[in-house]
């Protein structure tokens, strides 16, 4: 004899899947969404994971430095954070989100801002720093003070707004403070290379890695990885 057996029990609900808590730098950025991992495309682990970089920005001497490339329709950024000694770097470089019409050089230069908040939000969340500071270095001089002075008000008409306050929204949400400093661009077109100080010669780098990008990403045309950014405040 065949029994019909059935049940009143609803079937069971599925269960999401657990957010693992990441315990490296590659971890996180793994794990990032697309509307902020665009900004590490490229990114270059320090052998030692980053510990350094979180001590510097304990002890108040870490520098990040990007800049930005542009040609019409194509945007790139590249960026570096590094201590006192310029040893165990995190660098990477990126694709500006954005349509053809949307490009150009200031957006190219937030973006690497960008960039440096996410990789400095990662190295305080995997080692736990909670205080610090950050000499932030950039050679588009509105594009810098537009993203890092957050008393300057900014017109929901303006000009790359999205980028703006997207940028703003990942500082504010870094636990360190930020300080603003412009370097002179392309000072490798008017002095040669041993006469740069530091940040010049980090600009330089930082700019060749930006264009290295785009003539890759001109090499192979493809959609900006988003058209709009949504981390407004």
């Amino acid at each position: 004899m065949l029994l019909k057996v059935s049940s009143t029990c609803p079937p069971p609900t599925p269960q999401p899947e657990a957010t693992i808590t990441p315990t490296t730098l590659r971890e996180y950025f793994d794990q990032l969404e697309e509307d902020l991992s665009w900004a590490v495309e490229d990114v270059q682990i320090p052998a030692d994971g980053g510990a350094t970089l979180a001590r510097a920005l304990q002890s108040n001497c870490a520098i990040a430095v990007s800049d930005g490339s542009y040609q019409t329709g194509f945007g790139t950024a590249a960026w570096v954070i590094e201590g006192r000694d310029g040893k165990d770097r995190l660098k990477g470089r990126c694709t500006v989100p954005g349509g053809d019409e949307d490009h150009d050089p200031y957006r190219s230069e937030a973006a690497g801002i960008f960039g440096v908040a996410i990789a400095i939000q990662a190295l305080c969340a995997i080692f736990q720093v909670q205080a610090g500071v950050v000499a932030m270095m950039c050679d588009g001089k509105e594009a810098l003070r537009h993203c890092t002075d957050q008393l300057w008000h900014v017109k929901v008409d303006k000009a790359h707004y999205d980028m703006i306050m997207a940028t703003r929204r990942q500082i504010q949400l870094t636990p360190v403070h930020w300080t603003g400093y412009h370097v002179d661009g392309h000072q490798d077109d008017l002095m040669e290379m041993e006469e740069l100080n530091c940040w010049e010669l980090l600009n330089v780098e930082m700019d060749t890695e930006a264009k290295a990008k785009l003539r890759h990403n001109m090499a192979s045309p493809q959609q900006s990885p988003l058209q709009n950014l949504s981390q407004e405040p």
